[in-house]
């Protein structure tokens, strides 16, 4: 079967342009995630310490149980932290994911318990953790590259939206499996939008089974992006079968089998590597995630039905609240500037409505009439190259999969969980990418200087949320000073000379994204021009 034409290969110079601005991206991240990860106190958010004592326990060779002890391991804080809690939550409560991220931890842990030096396999682990973090951006990057191929300016901005979202910099400052879960979720998708929009190979079907096996031996999320990708992987073999349809005629069984088998490959994959572990967790807790058991292991009530908190206002302003702002447990101020970041999801959705304003009226303007428009869509649809649906299918599914993660957080809302916006981070790649459209349609865009003014904003809007974050666990200390007694106090020997190079190296970040962007729309026409130009030239082929 042939394959559909690359669309996004390019020139040397934009390859160039791009790699210089994803390295920016990196670049950010890396830095300010190491600034969270020794200025935020050790175990200071509730999980830190199960995730701790479940790579602890893979170091030796055990896989714990919800209800087994964290080891404290003569650490002095964790000691002192573990007997101020009640028996429940002294466990490591984490033991409902799946091992991956732990088996990787468990090589700094496994060391600093080896040699002595746990506090110093803390910082290493965490550490780790930023790096992953790091290579979730140029995934990010290269996701975005298959959704919007032939504007690879539009990469390199998702790539430093979300490299400087500030939940996400955040969540990749502690021990926890998130950053991990954001790369392995991102690369399954793109595995399923590369087979959706390239067509089908034995190299693609390879890649979408052992990402996905990945993210499924993650966390449970990652049976939602197997879910995605399966559909994705089998409307991808129907649309590329069907524009062959005249070259290899079959019998029905036969298109049947080569329709199915490859979804099913996926789906073998993921239950070779990771199902023994979802069977022991229905065995020991009940259910798939062992959610039911934990909420009431805490004692957690029901709150309103899931139905209740799609239109909720309350439930989406603490999701953008904790976004944009240090998007975590802590509690800050309620008067602290951090609780009105969430303005910041206004400009991308904002030149998200004006894009496709624009595109509606500029298409009704070429056809003579919205009826007239309308009918060239859809006599594109019924006649046109069935691959030219790819795309938008591609689109379609990345929002479905927002959608499903948004509804587990509704649902264990629900039955009474936090509301954490961290579970929704597996889905950054598409929600970055579609940011990156709405910002690159605003005015300013024909250089992008309302695009990296938007990075320069949130990376700001990061460090202002950690000095409030940090006020508020070092209840002594003063915010314009927090950062530094953090770093004080993780025993960074030189604390004002790692602020200045992380300074540095943010602001290197930045000025990397803003020249690749500038080189990259030179003579570049808006999104929105781009979007109708693109529409209405496909309603013509048809």
């Amino acid at each position: 079967m042939r394959t559909t034409e690359n669309p996004s290969r390019l020139q040397p110079d934009q390859a160039r342009a791009v790699r210089l601005g994803v390295s920016g991206a990196v670049l950010a991240i890396v830095a300010l995630g190491l600034l969270g990860a020794y200025s935020l106190p050790l175990f200071s958010l509730p999980d830190e310490p199960a995730h701790y004592g479940y790579a602890a326990e893979v170091a030796d060779g055990r896989l714990p149980h919800i209800e087994d002890l964290v080891p404290v391991d003569g650490i002095a804080p964790l000691e002192e932290l573990m007997n101020d809690r009640d028996e429940v939550r002294r466990t490591i409560w984490t033991a409902n994911h799946p091992p991956l991220f732990y088996v990787i931890e468990a090589v700094p842990i496994g060391i600093g318990r080896a040699t002595d030096r746990e506090l110093g396999a803390m910082h290493a682990g965490r550490v780790l953790v930023v790096l992953i973090a790091g290579g979730a951006v140029v995934a990010v990057a290269w996701l975005t590259r298959l959704l919007v191929p032939r504007r690879p300016v539009v990469a390199v901005v998702a790539a430093g939206v979300a490299a400087l979202l500030p939940a996400m910099i955040n969540t990749s400052s502690y021990l926890y499996n998130d950053s991990l879960a954001v790369l392995t979720s991102t690369l399954a998708f793109g595995a399923g939008v590369l087979w959706l929009v390239r067509g089908p190979s034995t190299p693609r079907l390879a890649f979408a089974a052992v990402t996905c096996a990945l993210a499924a031996s993650t966390r449970a999320s990652g049976l939602l992006v197997v879910g995605v990708v399966g559909l994705a992987v089998l409307i991808g073999s129907v649309i590329h079968a069907a524009a062959d349809r005249g070259e290899r005629p079959a019998s029905r069984a036969t298109r049947a089998v080569s329709l199915l088998a490859p979804a099913a490959v996926v789906g073998a994959a993921v239950v070779a590597t990771s199902g023994w572990f979802w069977v022991r967790s229905v065995d020991l807790y009940g259910d798939l995630t062992a959610t039911g058991y934990l909420l009431e292991r805490f004692d957690r009530v029901p709150r309103r039905p899931t139905t209740w908190y799609v239109s909720s206002i309350d439930f989406w302003s603490t999701q953008q609240r904790l976004l944009w702002g240090v998007g975590s447990n802590h509690a800050i101020n309620t008067e602290s500037v951090t609780h009105h970041f969430w303005v910041l999801a206004l400009p991308p959705i904002a030149g998200l409505v004006l894009a496709a304003r624009h595109a509606l009226r500029t298409s009704v303007r070429r056809s003579g009439s919205l009826q007239a428009s309308l009918d060239g869509w859809r006599h594109w649809v019924n006649h046109g190259d069935p691959r030219r649906l790819a795309l938008p299918a591609a689109w379609v599914l990345g929002l479905v999969f927002l959608l499903l993660l948004e509804l587990s957080v509704m649902q264990f809302t629900s039955q009474g969980g936090g509301t954490h916006v961290r579970y929704v981070l597996p889905g950054i790649g598409i929600a970055s990418a579609a940011a990156a459209v709405g910002l690159l349609a605003l005015p300013g865009a024909r250089r992008g200087v309302t695009a990296v003014a938007f990075l320069v904003v949130t990376a700001v809007a990061y460090v202002w949320g950690l000095r409030a974050q940090l006020a508020a666990l070092l209840a002594d200390t003063d915010a314009d000073t927090s950062i530094l007694r953090g770093l004080e106090l993780a025993g960074v020997r030189a604390p004002l000379l790692m602020l200045v190079l992380v300074g540095a190296a943010v602001l290197a970040g930045l000025v990397l994204q803003a020249v690749a962007v500038w080189r990259l729309t030179a003579g570049w026409a808006p999104a929105a021009d781009e979007v109708s130009r693109r529409s209405d030239s496909s309603c013509d082929e048809a």
